[in-house]
C-alpha cells in the first residue's frame, strides 16, 4: 500500500502543488485498501510498472461505472 500511495501522491502532483511529502499512516493505510474494496473496482485494470529495485515507477488504472455522468 505504501508504493501504491507513494506513485498516486507524486502523479496527482501533490508535492508541487505544495502539499508536501507523501505520509503513510495508518489511517492512510486504511483508507488505501478501501479503495481496492469498492464495487466496482478491477484489479486486472490496475498497472504498476515496477524499477529494478522494486519501487513502483508508474501506475495506470481505469475504472467504470455504468451510471455515471459519461455513460450517457
Amino acid at each position: 500500500m505504501y508504493q501504491y500511495g507513494r506513485v498516486l501522491w507524486r502523479g496527482f502532483d501533490h508535492e508541487a502543488n505544495g502539499e508536501g511529502s507523501f505520509r503513510f499512516t495508518p489511517e492512510t493505510e486504511q483508507a488505501l485498501s478501501a479503495e481496492m474494496l469498492r464495487p466496482h473496482v478491477d484489479l486486472s485494470l490496475k498497472v504498476a510498472v515496477l524499477t529494478p529495485e522494486g519501487n513502483y515507477a508508474s501506475y495506470c488504472s481505469m475504472w467504470y461505472e455504468n451510471r455515471g455522468k459519461t455513460s450517457r
